[in-house]
């Protein structure tokens, strides 16, 4: 989000809404704080306008972090960064493997992608 939207997000967000909190895994591997900073601010504005609303974390460029255990110390970190805030009112939507954020190939599209098919479930089964 660009700053000079930031005094919308109270008419813009929605508790009866699901949220995806997109950000960059290459990125939060070379530069984590700023990184968690990103992702913690946003969990906050969520969790401010629309307490109790489902956010689904996605980790795009797997293609370029694939390794599943990078996958894992970034869940751990946005566990640990996020922790005051999972304690309330955000709901985090985990994927199947345990992870707290969906990794998402951005070069692998479609039908193709099963983490995309779970991430589509996982918001389907929190609309229904």
């Amino acid at each position: 989000g660009q700053p000079v939207f930031y005094d919308l997000l109270g008419l813009l967000l929605s508790s009866g809404a699901v949220y995806v909190l997109v950000f960059s895994m290459a990125r939060m591997k070379a530069n984590p704080v700023e990184s968690l900073s990103y992702v913690r601010s946003w969990l906050a504005q969520i969790h401010t306008f629309a307490p109790g609303a489902p956010v689904a974390l996605v980790g795009t460029r797997k293609d370029e972090v694939p390794d599943s255990g990078a996958h894992q110390r970034i869940s751990r970190a946005l566990k640990e960064a996020c922790a005051g805030l999972l304690r309330f009112q955000v709901t985090i939507i985990t994927a199947p493997d345990g992870l707290v954020f969906f990794p998402v190939d951005n070069k692998r599209r479609g039908p193709s992608d099963p983490t995309l098919d779970h991430l589509r479930g996982a918001i389907v089964e929190e609309i229904l």
